[in-house]
C-alpha cells in the first residue's frame, strides 16, 4: 500500500484498505445524538447546539456524508457489476431491513404504546397506510394511530426514514445516466462533465434543506452530496488524501459557512475530511465493522427506540436518552444485521445453475464491510 504522503482515494477503495464501516457507524450514532435533542424537547434543529454554528444539525451533516459516501461506493458497484446487479444489490440492501423495522414498529410497538384499545388500533386504516407508505418509501413521516401523541415530538414515529426516498432517487438517476455512459464506454468523461456542470448549477442556484421545500428542491439538495461522491470516485486516481487536503477542506468550510455556497462547501469540505478519516487505520474496531455493518440498523431504529424510552420515562434527560437509545439501537441493529440484512445480501450469490441444469450452492461471498460496500453500500438515512 502506498505511503500516507502519496495516498490516493483509489488506493483505499479495495477491501480491507479503508475503515468506511467505522465511519458509517459513527455517522449513524451522530444521527441518534442529534435526534435525541429533538425528541426530548420537541423543538426541531435549533435545540441542537451545532445548528447555531453551521445552520445544520449534527444529524443533517451526518446524512450529508452518508449521501457523499454512498455516491462513491454505489458508483463503484455500478461500474463493476452493471445495471441489473446494481439494482438488485440496492433493493436487497434497503428493503429487507426496512420492512422488518416497519412491521415491528407498527405491529409490535404500536399496540403497546397507543392510546387506543387493541381492537381500535388494528381496525384503524392509518395503521395499514403507515406500513404501505413507509415500506414503499412514499414518506417517512406517516403517523400511527394514537402512538406517541403526548410526547414532545408528538406523533413522530420514525422520521429518520424520510431520506431513504431521496437515496433511492439518486440510485435511479445514477443507474440511468451511468448505465448509459458505461454502455457506450464513455463513463469517465461524461461523468466528470455532467458532475462539474451539476456543481456549477448548484453554485448558481444553491440548494438548501429548508422546511416546505418542494420535491425537486429536496432532490437537488441530496443529489449535491451524492453527486459530489460520484465526482470523487471519478477522480479517484487524482485525489490525494493527506493533511494538506484536510487543511484546505477546513478552509473551504470556514469561508463558505453561512453563505450561499455553504452546501457546496459542506459537500466538498466535509466529504474530503470524511474520506481522509476513512483512510486511517482503526485496528480492532475496523476489523469488527468490516464484518458487521450495524449502521443501517442504528439509523432506522433510532427514532422509534427514543420515542418508546420517552413514552415509558417522560422527561428523561437528553444525555441519558442518547446513551440508552444508542445502546438499544446497536442491539437491534446487531439482530437486524445477523438475521435479516446479511442473509438478504447473500441472496445475490446464493444459487447458480450449472450447465446440466442442477443447482449448486456457491460459497457465501465475503461480507466484510470493505468488500461488501465496494459493491453494495447501503442507508439511512436520516434519514436524520
Amino acid at each position: 500500500m502506498p505511503s500516507r504522503d502519496t495516498l490516493l482515494l483509489a488506493d483505499i477503495l479495495e477491501p480491507a484498505r479503508n475503515n468506511f464501516g467505522t465511519v458509517r457507524l459513527i455517522l449513524a450514532l451522530a444521527v441518534v445524538v442529534s435526534h435525541s435533542f429533538y425528541l426530548a424537547t420537541g423543538v426541531a434543529l435549533t435545540s441542537e447546539p451545532i445548528h447555531a454554528i453551521t445552520g445544520y444539525s449534527l444529524g443533517q451533516h451526518a446524512v450529508q456524508l452518508f449521501f457523499f459516501l454512498s455516491g462513491i461506493l454505489v458508483t463503484q458497484s455500478l461500474e463493476r457489476g452493471g445495471v441489473v446487479a446494481y439494482a438488485k444489490a440496492r433493493a436487497l440492501r434497503i428493503f429487507p431491513g426496512l420492512t422488518i423495522c416497519v412491521l415491528a414498529t407498527a405491529l409490535l410497538v404500536g399496540p403497546l404504546v397507543t392510546s387506543l384499545s387493541p381492537a381500535a388500533y388494528f381496525a384503524d386504516t392509518g395503521l395499514y397506510r403507515y406500513i404501505v407508505q413507509t415500506i414503499l418509501l412514499k414518506t417517512g413521516m406517516a403517523p400511527l394511530p394514537g402512538v406517541f401523541e403526548t410526547l414532545p415530538a408528538a406523533g413522530v414515529v420514525n422520521s429518520s426514514l424520510w431520506t431513504l426516498k431521496y437515496e433511492a432517487v439518486c440510485y435511479v438517476l445514477l443507474a440511468a445516466i451511468g448505465g448509459a455512459a458505461l454502455r457506450f464506454n464513455v463513463a469517465r468523461p461524461v461523468g466528470i462533465a455532467a458532475l462539474v456542470a451539476f456543481l456549477w448549477v448548484a453554485a448558481v442556484n444553491p440548494p438548501e434543506l429548508a422546511y416546505g421545500n418542494g420535491l425537486l428542491d429536496q432532490i437537488q439538495y441530496f443529489a449535491l452530496f451524492f453527486g459530489a461522491g460520484v465526482l470523487a470516485y471519478a477522480m479517484r486516481q487524482h485525489l490525494p488524501l493527506n493533511a494538506v487536503g484536510v487543511a484546505v477542506a477546513l478552509a473551504v468550510l470556514v469561508v463558505t459557512n453561512r453563505t450561499g455556497a455553504a452546501e457546496i462547501g459542506q459537500a466538498l469540505g466535509l466529504g474530503y475530511i470524511m474520506l481522509w478519516a476513512g483512510s486511517l487505520p482503526t485496528g480492532a474496531l475496523r476489523n469488527f465493522t468490516n464484518r458487521n455493518d450495524y449502521s443501517y440498523g442504528v439509523y432506522i431504529y433510532g427514532v422509534p427506540v427514543g420515542q418508546v424510552l420517552l413514552h415509558f420515562a417522560p422527561g428523561m434527560p437528553v444525555a441519558n436518552l442518547i446513551l440508552a437509545t444508542a445502546a438499544i439501537s446497536l442491539a437491534l441493529a446487531a439482530l437486524s444485521w445477523t438475521f435479516i440484512e446479511r442473509p438478504s445480501l447473500a441472496l445475490r450469490h446464493a444459487r447458480r445453475r450449472t450447465a446440466t441444469g442442477r443447482h449448486t450452492v456457491s460459497p457465501l461471498p465475503d461480507l466484510s464491510l470493505p468488500s461488501r460496500v465496494a459493491r453494495v453500500t447501503g442507508v439511512g438515512g436520516a434519514k436524520r
